[in-house]
């Protein structure tokens, strides 16, 4: 994989202030970045989600926050029974005290 970093061209969201969608098997996203917040839940996964630089093993059930800051690159290898859930949603779509909880720093 190359270092280039694109904006990611498709509009998962689909015109929605949030949209989910389950991908099964495996899943490959090239270092990107997006004008919205994903949650990905990975279960029975195997893989590794590079996150503003840093490397993050996907091993069996994990979650990964993605802001509109982050730019990030997802590798999971195919595992038969795995999948992964994707949330989509825009700031717009939550409520600011929820927002405020989910990007807070350590």
């Amino acid at each position: 994989m190359n270092g280039t970093i694109y904006k990611f061209e498709r509009d998962m969201l689909r015109g929605e202030s949030i949209h989910v969608q389950k991908k099964r098997d495996h899943t490959w996203f090239k270092k990107h970045w997006h004008n919205y917040f994903e949650i990905i839940y990975y279960k029975n996964c195997v893989g590794e989600c590079k996150l503003n630089g840093e490397s993050y093993p996907v091993r069996g059930e994990c979650l990964f926050l993605l802001t509109p800051k982050d730019f990030h690159e997802i590798l999971t290898e195919e595992v038969v029974g795995s999948h992964s859930v994707i949330l989509s949603f825009v700031e717009q779509a939550v409520d600011g005290h929820v927002l405020d909880a989910l990007t807070a720093g350590p």
